[in-house]
């Protein structure tokens, strides 16, 4: 789901993130909002650097807090600015000290190595990493995501995939995989759903580390290990 266009050609997160909050007052079933964009911050370059999770927006920030607040789940990207989100320009709207909204903040890792991707954003706040490079996903006709298209009819876009799609949007999207497997398993088998808090702390308590010296000069967080959050939730799972 998606907010619809505020008129200047910009999505409006608050009203998708609101969608979710309706829905969640609806039903007993958990809902979960996944925020795969960024925001201009305030050194914004022209190019790639200076892009900032969207919660760094005080508007969007109270709209994620309150949905949390209600019980929904929301994995939101870290962004793609090549920034530390514990710069003090950024007047610690970063700092979990003084400002948590309660969602999922996603860096991007590099698979195999969990050491950070080329321009993700970085710092305290970031909660997990997924994978920030070379995901296989559908590609469409989008120019520089074609790599997989099939033989025959290059032009059928419902056939167009990719491997090298990246970023903190392919991250968030893997995290959010992992949030809603959870979601899902603890439904089917009849337990209480964590909320988004416990949730967050659960896969970060579980997840694999981000290795030194990068979990420390540039933090995106461990990489979930699904298995191992199940397994503390005390859901049976065959070896392997």
């Amino acid at each position: 789901m998606s907010g619809d266009e505020d008129g200047d050609g910009w999505w409006n997160p608050e009203q998708a993130i609101w969608v979710g909050v309706r829905l969640r007052q609806q039903t007993s079933m958990p809902v979960v909002v996944v925020l795969e964009m960024q925001t201009p911050g305030p050194w914004l370059d022209g190019g790639f650097h200076g892009w900032l999770p969207v919660e760094h927006s005080n508007p969007t920030f109270d709209v994620i807090k309150a949905a949390t607040l209600a019980g929904v789940h929301v994995v939101a990207a870290a962004g793609n600015g090549d920034v530390s989100l514990d710069d003090p320009r950024l007047g610690r709207r970063f700092d979990r000290t003084s400002r948590d909204s309660g969602a999922i903040l996603v860096g991007g890792g590099v698979p195999g190595s969990r050491k950070r991707a080329a321009r993700s954003n970085h710092g305290s706040r970031i909660d997990l990493q997924g994978w920030g490079e070379g995901v296989v996903t559908c590609g469409g006709l989008s120019p520089g995501y074609r790599d997989l298209v099939p033989p025959g009819n290059p032009t059928d876009s419902s056939r167009c995939y990719t491997c090298s799609f990246g970023g903190t949007s392919a991250a968030t999207a893997i995290v959010a995989g992992c949030v809603s497997a959870i979601l899902g398993a603890c439904l089917a088998t009849n337990r209480r759903s964590p909320s988004p808090r416990e949730l967050r702390e659960l896969l970060v308590r579980t997840g694999t580390p981000q290795p030194d010296p990068d979990a420390n000069s540039t933090p995106i967080g461990p990489l979930p290990n699904l298995r191992a959050a199940l397994r503390e939730l005390g859901l049976n799972l065959p070896p392997g």
